[in-house]
């Protein structure tokens, strides 16, 4: 016979989502082990990868309930602390939004310089108008 847990996992290794940050996992865990949070390095990496899945097209929204889906089903048993979890939870999405909001005011930022660069071509006779 299958214990409750046991069976559980197998249908959560099912439903684990596929386009989330690797180490995800390990800081739940590590948060539900010791209590302890991400150092700098992987908060950057984090950020590193909301920016990399904004870049892909991929929704703040997808990237964030992807995480939350994977932090559900493979909540650690026995943590030691649920608040300590929660937090490293936290900071892990506060650092994906971070990326994904970055990727996003770069490619405004660029968007800006392209159409400045083309009033100025306009306003200084620099380009041809094709009818």
């Amino acid at each position: 016979m299958v214990s409750g847990s046991a069976k559980g996992r197998a249908m959560n290794e099912r439903c684990r989502p596929s386009k989330t940050f690797a180490g995800y996992e390990a800081l739940i865990a590590a948060a539900a082990r010791s209590g302890e949070e991400p150092d700098e390095r992987r908060l950057e990496e984090l950020r590193s990868f909301g920016q990399q899945a904004a870049a892909d097209g991929r929704t703040l929204r997808s990237l964030v309930v992807d995480h939350l889906a994977l932090a559900r089903v493979s909540w650690p048993d026995g943590a030691v602390d649920e608040g300590r979890v929660l937090a490293v939870m936290q900071q892990g999405v506060e650092a994906l939004c971070e990326g994904h909001e970055r990727a996003q005011q770069f490619a405004v930022r660029q968007q800006e310089a392209v159409r400045r660069e083309f009033i100025d071509d306009l306003l200084y006779g620099r380009s041809e108008l094709v009818l």
